[in-house]
């Protein structure tokens, strides 16, 4: 981040030899300024848009990987998009979230044309104002309204919940260890047990059990819960598990 903010810093002073900062927001700038001509100071500019990254390295399995957690269920108005990203060089992408915020999961070897190592796979988390100055933003890390409230402890905090909020630190199971994780070792009603498995195996093939969504949010508490999420398309073998490590930065695939 100093790097960065040293940039911005510079671009700041080049452009006040040119231009007074008006006291209303720059439609096409990543920053604004909220203050009358005259008085500016950089660190007054107002942040509008902040995107935060965290490579993954060694990453095999981005497919299976990036398929499975599609499946997450998403509330409210995340919109899921899983695709080869012609915007990105065709890397396999996954993008969650509505206008004010989005969470990326993207190849970024494929992305740079492999100037990235093979087996980086990217995050990106990308907030907008009403998320940077929202309620949960200020209850988890601390509302960013400024380039002064800008912290590395803030950013780190603000990167691991959008990492998180949408389920990428899930774990992607096979069907069997996806069975066990179900059926054993919790304290489910046998009932519960068979619908929950009902409604993981039909999701990634889009299919509509036909639950109410109080159903839903009930189930979906228990999935959280587990940390798993059934395996999408080309996941093989059955008793294999594969997730990312946020903290280590690396792909961690297990057999049963």
């Amino acid at each position: 981040m100093p790097a960065a903010l040293e940039a911005a810093r510079e671009l700041y002073a080049e452009a006040a030899r040119y231009v007074d900062f008006a006291d209303h927001p720059f439609d096409d700038s990543g920053l604004t300024h909220r203050f009358q001509r005259g008085g500016a100071r950089f660190e007054d500019c107002r942040v509008v848009r902040l995107d935060l990254v965290r490579d993954f390295q060694g990453v095999a399995r981005h497919n299976e990987l990036l398929n499975g957690l599609a499946a997450v269920h998403q509330p409210g108005r995340a919109k899921v998009d899983r695709r080869a990203d012609g915007d990105r060089n065709n890397a396999e992408t996954l993008s969650i979230g509505p206008k004010a915020w989005r969470s990326t999961l993207y190849d970024k070897h494929a992305e740079s044309h492999g100037t990235a190592p093979a087996g980086q796979l990217r995050f990106e988390a990308r907030l907008r104002t009403a998320v940077l100055t929202g309620v949960t933003a200020r209850r988890r890390a601390g509302a960013v309204h400024t380039l002064a409230d800008l912290s590395e402890p803030k950013l780190a905090a603000l990167r691991r919940w959008m990492f998180t909020r949408v389920g990428y630190d899930r774990t992607v199971s096979g069907w069997a260890e996806l069975s066990t994780r179900v059926f054993h070792g919790n304290d489910l009603s046998a009932r519960r047990r068979r619908e929950l498995w009902a409604y993981l195996t039909a999701r990634p093939y889009g299919v509509d059990l036909g639950y109410h969504r109080n159903i839903v949010r009930v189930y979906e508490r228990i999935v959280a819960d587990l940390g798993v999420v059934a395996p999408g398309q080309g996941f093989h073998p059955d008793a294999v598990t594969v997730r990312l490590d946020y903290d280590a930065g690396v792909e961690v695939f297990e057999a049963a």
